[in-house]
């Protein structure tokens, strides 16, 4: 059983305290002054190493190892060791680190996971690659003595090091496996001895019975193969020389140029055809590395040779990475170095700002190619995107007229939509959280506002109310604080008196018409939440009478959270979760294992709304799709999406007597006959009992939440044009920039 709190001395519960608040300095300083063990542990059974390890600190874990601290250590409620969390924070290098200090790479958790398949299920992919591609230096070091009759060690001993960090490099890019051979110490000048310790390295791994690891063998035959094609260029090299004559005399820095092997590969490897664009020789080559491998019966073989051999094959360096580093749940949006394949490459090309490069040597090398497509692909970008002053005005002139809601999530629609002017969060960064850009307030009766501020010590203060529900409202696309449509939900929930609402604010993140780099962060802001509302439980709020709420995007956002948390959520509602660009998977979505209890609203399913269930239990409003109050107006299909919020504030009041629905079958079904199926009844939106199961249908032809329909109660907001005289109203009451 893990220690009370109250069982900690002062100078433990400060060093908790500095660490939570990534305080290196101070750290640095209590450490040196108290020469104490750090292996202690607080209520929840985690070390000051596993809180560095969570916060993703690199630089005071180092400094808790220097001091002491057993890496794999630790009396975690659920089992969680360093390794653990320093795989859910993001953080390649610091698992690399634990691991180099002897972390058990296959500990497991209560639920049975590894870290790097906590990495795996979080999306860390770098993480994952880094732990899969660890190797003891143990393995190493066998080779650097001399074994049975040799007379010399299969590697020198001052090549051990080097060696060690070559062949555990993530990245196997052919022109980044070649450049790393270069810059490590002495190992291209020692080629043939590297080539052959990699071949004895891969029979090994084929040879341990049950302990057989096919994936390092083929990383170690395809490093082998790497090094064997230097090899074959430098013997082509030797034997050029000597054979140049007067005509081709070129200055010293010009043949020492010319006599680098490696730079003469990389040029092969980057070639491309002028047919497709496909670098010819690259693909040869790797074609013939998998074609190689000398075990036909492993299963990686037979895969990657089935991939290969298919119809419209992904790139041969795809299949390469993908089977020694495995598949990619979704796509983070890397910024990929076009010459190595290296990612969070950060330079441009100065001219055409169209290809990435980790610096300028990988532009110097892939120059030669990139030159003939420079200035075309600088120009394309402003002929077919650019959008006049003159056009957007008669763009707008030619709008009809929209509601308050319809009308702020149009706004900036006619805008250029450009990449580079949008905020992309990587979400794995080291000390991306808290995140500028994401912010909580907390809502309370009277309409008292107040944004939670990391840097304070206590969060709940006077203001909060212990004996309210607590719901978390999160926005979708080109929402904010106070914009409509969630402001609406806010303003209902405040008006109940019974509720903390806290408001989500990510509008930065998910700015219009930056919608696919909305998407893109929906694993960073989930990120950074989960750490707010771990605090907030640290601080007494009460899971089980908290629900998050979310609107298309923030939806996703609730149950995103959930695969960063180390408890379990209690309920989720989801508001017509979008569908756009939200790719497959648990890890990227809102589903029913996210929480005790997933209810989901679908009102635009198939179109702005996701069409399959998601939840525990999923509610078809008007048949999911098309709502009857918004057929004939401009954009039936995103009045349809937006208006979920009404019925999710329709449904707080009277208990849910307001959103009575009635089973039905499984998809959002459509027609007149919907309201004709007998089944049970249960109340749509805040009070569905959460022991409900299933698909239930509810119709409505009258606008949510619109006062005209609800005896003088709601929202003028939740009106259409038309059903009121409070146009005007409308636009003056919320001027907002929002979607969903």
């Amino acid at each position: 059983m893990a220690p009370s709190k109250e069982g900690l001395t002062d100078l433990q519960k400060e060093i908790f305290d500095k660490i939570n608040k990534n305080e290196v300095s101070e750290i640095k300083t209590l450490l040196s002054m108290n020469k104490i063990k750090v292996d202690f542990v607080d209520e929840n059974g985690m070390s000051p190493l596993q809180h560095a390890c969570y916060k993703g600190n690199k630089e005071i874990v180092q400094m808790l190892l220097d001091q002491g601290a057993d890496v794999n250590a630790g009396q975690h409620e659920h089992a969680y060791t360093a390794l653990h969390f320093a795989a859910l924070s993001g953080n390649a290098d610091l698992c690399h680190l634990l691991m180099s200090h002897g972390a058990r790479l296959t500990a497991t958790n209560s639920v049975g996971r590894t870290p790097a398949q906590m990495a795996a299920f979080v999306g860390n992919h770098n993480c994952v690659a880094t732990i899969n591609n660890f190797i003891p230096k143990a393995d190493i070091d066998y080779f650097v003595k001399a074994q049975g009759l040799q007379t010399e060690p299969m590697l020198p001993p001052h090549l051990a090091d080097s060696f060690h960090k070559f062949i555990m490099q993530v990245n196997v890019h052919p022109v980044r496996v070649a450049m790393n051979l270069q810059r490590s110490p002495g190992l291209l000048e020692n080629a043939y001895k590297i080539q052959k310790v990699l071949e004895a390295l891969r029979h090994r791994e084929m040879t341990r019975g049950a302990e057989t690891n096919e994936v390092m063998a083929f990383k170690y035959h395809y490093l082998s193969c790497v090094v064997a094609e230097i090899i074959k260029c430098q013997k082509r090299q030797e034997a050029m020389k000597g054979e140049k004559n007067d005509k081709d005399k070129i200055s010293e820095e010009g043949e020492e140029k010319k006599s680098d092997v490696v730079e003469i590969l990389i040029r092969k490897f980057l070639k491309c055809s002028k047919s497709d664009g496909v670098p010819e020789y690259q693909e040869a080559f790797l074609r013939e590395s998998v074609r190689e491998f000398p075990f036909r019966e492993s299963t990686i073989f037979r895969q990657m040779v089935a991939t290969l051999a298919g119809t419209d094959p992904p790139s041969a360096v795809s299949v390469v990475s993908a089977a020694i580093n495995g598949q990619r749940g979704f796509n983070d949006n890397a910024l990929v170095c076009v010459t190595c394949g290296e990612e969070k490459a950060s330079k441009k090309c100065s001219k055409c700002k169209a290809v990435q490069y980790c610096d300028r040597e990988c532009q110097r090398l892939h120059w030669s190619m990139h030159k003939k497509a420079c200035a075309r692909l600088g120009q394309s970008p402003s002929q077919n995107t650019k959008t006049s002053d003159v056009d957007k005005e008669q763009i707008k002139a030619k709008r009809p007229p929209r509601g308050p809601i319809e009308e702020a999530i149009q706004n900036g629609a006619v805008n250029d939509y450009i990449q580079e002017h949008c905020i992309w969060r990587r979400g794995n960064d080291r000390d991306s959280c808290p995140d500028p850009e994401v912010r909580v307030y907390l809502y309370t009766p009277g309409n008292n506002r107040r944004e939670l501020d990391s840097r304070e010590s206590d969060w709940l203060r006077h203001d909060y109310d212990t004996t309210r529900e607590n719901i978390i409202l999160i926005h979708g696309y080109a929402g904010g604080d106070n914009t409509l449509p969630i402001a609406v939900l806010r303003d209902a929930y405040l008006r109940n008196g019974s509720y903390n609402v806290f408001l989500v604010d990510w509008g930065a993140l998910a700015a219009a018409p930056c919608y696919p780099a909305a998407v893109s962060n929906l694993h960073p802001v989930a990120r950074c939440l989960s750490r707010t509302l771990t605090t907030l439980r640290n601080l007494g709020l009460p899971i089980h009478r908290t629900t998050c709420v979310g609107h298309s995007l923030g939806a996703h956002i609730c149950g995103i959270i959930a695969n960063y948390l180390l408890f379990r959520m209690n309920r989720i509602i989801g508001l017509d979760p979008a569908k756009p660009l939200i790719r497959p998977g648990r890890v990227n979505r809102l589903d029913s294992g996210d929480a005790d209890f997933v209810e989901v609203m679908h009102t635009n399913a198939g179109y702005y709304g996701e069409s399959i269930r998601m939840g525990h239990a999923d509610f078809c409003v008007n048949g999911g799709k098309i709502q009857p109050f918004c057929e004939g107006r401009s954009n039936d299909q995103l009045c349809s999406h937006v208006w979920a919020v009404c019925f999710m504030a329709l449904s707080l009041d009277n208990d849910g007597r307001n959103t009575i629905a009635e089973s039905c079958s499984r998809r959002c079904p459509s027609g007149p006959k919907i309201a004709q199926r007998a089944g049970v009844y249960v109340p749509m939106g805040h009070h569905t009992p959460s022991e409900i199961r299933g698909s239930f249908c509810f119709n409505s032809i009258l606008p949510p939440y619109c006062p005209r329909y609800h005896n003088g109660h709601g929202d003028d907001r939740c009106c259409l044009p038309g059903d009121m005289n409070t146009d005007l109203s409308f636009k003056k009451k919320n001027n907002a920039s929002v979607k969903s």
